[in-house]
């Protein structure tokens, strides 16, 4: 931390907590003052909560900083007051803003032996196109490729005074922007860390870019999208000697206003990353005593815990809190309240029934397996599955996130009236399981909840509560948690026995097409019965958007209502005739020019009549998204289209509508073909031209393909390629 006297005022450089210490308990009369807390007139009297930022105040006299005296990382610093010199009646400190600070990395976590994963969960190609929450209106960028950061209150003049901040890529290697192996499998484990954390919220965590225009809020009252970046970089301009800061409450700023992660180890740069966007979402710290960051307890097991706003780098499981545990120094503090109500944003939706007459379904393969994902998003939350089985016995393995989860899992099977049979907690896991369960064949249901770790079933209300005395986390030495923070993302497999040889499926037969610009574009799907089909039958189907089928999986963009004829999900019944065995289901996907990924949907099977079983119960479609646009440099875009994709020589594009941000200029090179000639992309060549003003531009190439548009120039070696299902620009350097 650096202090200087300049002007007559107090410059805080870096923003860091700090104690105050008076060399004379005479000093100061009144009360020290800052916006947000005040520091009473004592020899050591503490700020525990905030850094300070100004103005710092006297009711009687003036204050001169005399020193500071270095602390540890978990302990605050001190500065020494002096009375000898009194110069002003007010002490302004550097930063307007309040500033959340993160704690150092142990040394332990930044050595080799804690690098993470062998290799990542996802290819390298993919690890800039990582996504929770495709679609969402709310984005946390995770931005480890370098940043440039300028108009931010980091750069004013009475901040840092520094109009360009260059911040270099997130390194491990000593090459910035060069990415190893490692750091591929770094970044992607971290980035599913923050996944998790998030998890509950109607968030979006990613590794690519979403432009600037989603990482700020304008002050029209009318933006709809916002959010932050959070930049993992080494600290070159703020010498800090911290693990990252950030702007408190900072997430609705009216600028791309980053905050900064400095330290690079996995549980590091994870931690901390959670931890500057909870400052950022307005959260303050979680520490213990004196002490400014809580490191947790419980020590090294699989239910080890720590607060996500402390310093839990050790910890194998960590939540957001409510200051529950002993001597918490910021006891009031509702963090998920803090979250879903200050922010624009609030808890994702709920995924799967909370009462039976609600429940979700498995997806079964091959008649006997079943498998799920799900979130527990809120506290209050239960999620129940229905499932049919034959006599016999059934298994099922429920498992959060593998690495750092959240969520805690409790389990129970119940029968067909609601009746408690099975209940799965172990004391030491945060997994649960049943093995070989032996049920009659009947309608059962699966219940899911989030809990602590000493949370016991209470048979009158149905629920799994928290210890109400001797609470196990309120001691000296605390062990556990309560069942506040214990949500998040969780993965259901299992077998069970095949209930009938009478059995409906449903298979993909033409559900892999491009979505076109109008009209209707059919997708069909074939569904079947086998075993005793001299009777007619019915069984229900519905279509959902897709979901990932383990937590923290790269998550792919998917339907809603509105790509559909009427608006909404389609939801209806397929009749069969008596001996009538198959029946091809058409899902009318609607046609449009707006500019989408690939989308995936499922077709799910449900509803049983009596006796009769599921074969195969889900299959997917995929509609391939067929407008592009491409960011050629920086605030620059166009609109382009792509006919007869193959990567061959008879690949056809046009281009138009060029823009670029922050100025007055666009131009349509043709109007006159905007919508309906757009589609008649066919057969032109290079040299070929639209109809009308003849503004626009025709080309064609081989896999690769280089172009240059009217006004403005492709930089040589840009390549034009169509994005999948994970890209979100098609011009790549």
């Amino acid at each position: 931390m650096r202090f200087e006297e300049l002007e007559n005022r107090l410059l805080l450089f870096a923003g860091q907590f700090c104690s105050v210490e008076f060399s004379s308990p005479d000093v100061l009369m009144g009360p020290l003052t800052t916006e947000r807390t005040s520091v009473l007139a004592s020899p050591s009297a503490r700020d525990e909560s905030h850094s300070f930022y100004g103005p710092l105040q006297s009711d009687r006299r003036s204050l001169l900083v005399e020193s500071i005296t270095p602390a540890a990382p978990e302990v605050l610093p001190t500065l020494v007051i002096n009375e000898s010199e009194v110069i002003l009646a007010r002490f302004q400190a550097l930063r307007s803003r309040g500033i959340g600070v993160a704690p150092l990395e142990p040394p332990e976590s930044a050595g080799d032996a804690e690098l993470g994963p062998a290799l990542g969960p996802y290819p390298n190609t993919e690890t800039f196109k990582l996504h929770s929450k495709p679609g969402s209106n709310y984005t946390i960028y995770l931005d480890f490729d370098g940043h440039v950061t300028e108009g931010t209150t980091w750069n004013q003049p009475n901040q840092d005074n520094m109009p360009t901040i260059v911040h270099p890529a997130y390194d491990r290697g000593g090459t910035p922007g060069v990415f190893s192996q490692l750091e591929h499998d770094l970044i992607q484990a971290a980035w599913q860390r923050v996944a998790e954390d998030f998890a509950p919220f109607d968030v979006n965590v990613t590794t690519e870019d979403p432009g600037v225009e989603a990482l700020r809020k304008d002050d029209t009252g009318t933006d709809t999208q916002w959010g932050v970046r959070v930049v993992m970089t080494t600290d070159t301009w703020a010498s800090c000697g911290c693990g990252g800061f950030a702007y408190l409450g900072s997430f609705e700023d009216a600028t791309d206003e980053p905050s900064f992660v400095f330290n690079n180890s996995l549980d590091g740069v994870s931690e901390t990353i959670s931890h500057e966007v909870g400052h950022q979402l307005n959260l303050g710290h979680d520490g213990v005593g004196a002490s400014t960051y809580y490191a947790g307890h419980g020590g090294t097991g699989p239910t080890s815990w720590g607060a996500i706003m402390g310093g839990p780098f050790s910890q194998e499981i960590t939540q957001w809190d409510h200051g529950e545990y002993f001597n918490a120094s910021n006891p009031t503090e509702d963090d998920l309240a803090v979250i879903t109500t200050t922010n624009g944003f609030g808890y994702r939706a709920d995924d799967f029934g909370d009462i039976i007459g609600t429940a979700g379904s498995f997806n079964i393969a091959g008649g006997a397996s079943v498998s799920a994902f799900g979130i527990i998003e809120q506290n209050t939350d239960v999620d129940y599955f229905r499932f049919e089985t034959g006599t016999g016995n059934v298994s099922f393995s429920l498992t959060p996130h593998s690495d750092r989860p959240d969520l805690d899992i409790w389990a129970g099977i119940y029968n067909s009236t609601g009746t408690l049979l099975n209940e799965s907690n172990p004391s030491n896991s945060t997994s649960a399981s049943f093995t070989n369960v032996a049920l009659a064949a009947g309608t059962y249901y699966l219940k899911i909840d989030g809990v602590g770790t000493h949370g016991a079933y209470n048979a009158v209300t149905d629920t799994v509560d928290d210890p109400t005395t001797n609470v196990p986390w309120k001691q000296s030495s605390p062990t556990g948690y309560s069942d506040y923070g214990s949500l998040g993302q969780y993965a259901i497999s299992g077998t069970i026995v095949v209930p009938s040889s009478n059995q409906f499926s449903v298979a993909a037969l033409s559900a892999d097409k491009r979505e076109g610009n109008t009209g209707t574009t059919n997708f069909t799907f074939t569904v079947t019965r086998s075993g005793n089909t001299l009777a007619a039958g019915n069984v229900d189907y519905r279509v959902v958007p897709t979901r990932q089928k383990t937590p923290s999986a790269n998550v792919e963009f998917t339907v809603d209502g509105s790509d559909f004829v009427g608006g909404t999900l389609p939801d209806s019944t397929v009749s069969f005739l008596a001996g009538q065995v198959s029946k091809t289901l058409t899902i009318s996907v609607v046609g449009d020019t707006d500019f989408e990924r690939d989308e995936e949907f499922a077709v799910i099977l449900e509803n049983l009549q009596s006796g009769w079983g599921f074969s195969d119960s889900r299959a997917t479609g995929l509609v391939q998204g067929d407008e592009s646009q491409a960011h050629v440099m920086d605030g620059v875009q166009f609109r382009w289209r792509q006919q007869n994709f193959n990567k061959g020589n008879f690949d056809h594009f046009a281009i138009d509508n060029v823009s670029v941000s922050n100025t007055t200029f666009t131009d349509d090179f043709d109007p006159a073909i905007d919508n309906s000639q757009w589609d008649s992309i066919v057969g032109a060549s290079a040299t070929n031209t639209f109809g009308g003003s003849g503004n626009g531009l025709f080309f064609n190439g081989s896999s690769i393909r280089t172009a240059t548009t009217i006004p403005l120039d492709v930089q040589a070696g840009d390549q034009f390629e169509r994005p999948n299902r994970h890209q979100r620009h098609g011009v790549r350097r």
